[in-house]
C-alpha cells in the first residue's frame, strides 16, 4: 500500500485532533475533581469553625465558671446543623449515614435536643470533644 505525502499528513492531522480531544476532555474532568475536592474541604472548614468556639468555650483550661453551657449549646445548634447539612452533601451514601449518626449521638438524647452529658457528670468536656471529633474527623482537615 502506497501512503502519499496527502494521506500522511490527513493521518497526522487525525491524529492530532483525536489527542487534543482526549486530553481536553481528561483536563475538564481532573478539573472538575479538584473542584469538587476543593469545595469540600472548604464546606469541611466552615465545619470546623462552625464547632470552634464551643470547643474553646467549653475547654476546661479556658471555661469560665458562670458558663451556662446548655444555652451556649441551644444557642449554637442552627449553626452547628446549617454548617453539618452543607457538608453532608460532599458525602457518598456510606458515610454521609455515619455522619448523621454521629451528629444524632451529638445532640440527641431520649428523640430530643439534650445536652446535659456535657455540663453534668464526671469529666463532661471530654464526653463532648469526643462526640464533636467523630462529627469533624469527616471533614479531613
Amino acid at each position: 500500500m502506497n501512503l502519499t505525502a496527502y494521506d500522511i499528513a490527513l493521518i497526522g492531522g487525525a491524529s492530532t485532533v483525536i489527542g487534543v480531544l482526549i486530553g481536553a476532555l481528561m483536563t475538564y474532568r481532573f478539573s472538575l475533581k479538584l473542584m469538587q475536592r476543593s469545595m469540600k474541604l472548604e464546606a469541611g472548614r466552615r465545619l470546623v469553625a462552625a464547632f470552634s468556639d464551643e470547643l474553646a468555650a467549653l475547654d476546661p483550661v479556658n471555661k469560665k465558671k458562670d458558663l451556662n453551657v446548655e444555652q451556649l449549646l441551644h444557642n449554637s445548634f442552627n449553626k452547628h446543623y446549617t454548617a453539618i447539612l452543607e457538608f453532608s452533601g460532599y458525602l457518598d451514601a456510606g458515610d454521609k449515614k455515619v455522619f448523621f449518626e454521629a451528629w444524632e449521638n451529638y445532640y440527641k438524647v431520649g428523640g430530643s435536643v439534650r445536652f446535659y452529658y456535657y455540663y453534668m457528670g464526671e469529666k463532661p468536656y471530654d464526653i463532648f470533644k469526643e462526640r464533636v471529633e467523630s462529627i469533624l474527623k469527616f471533614a479531613g482537615t
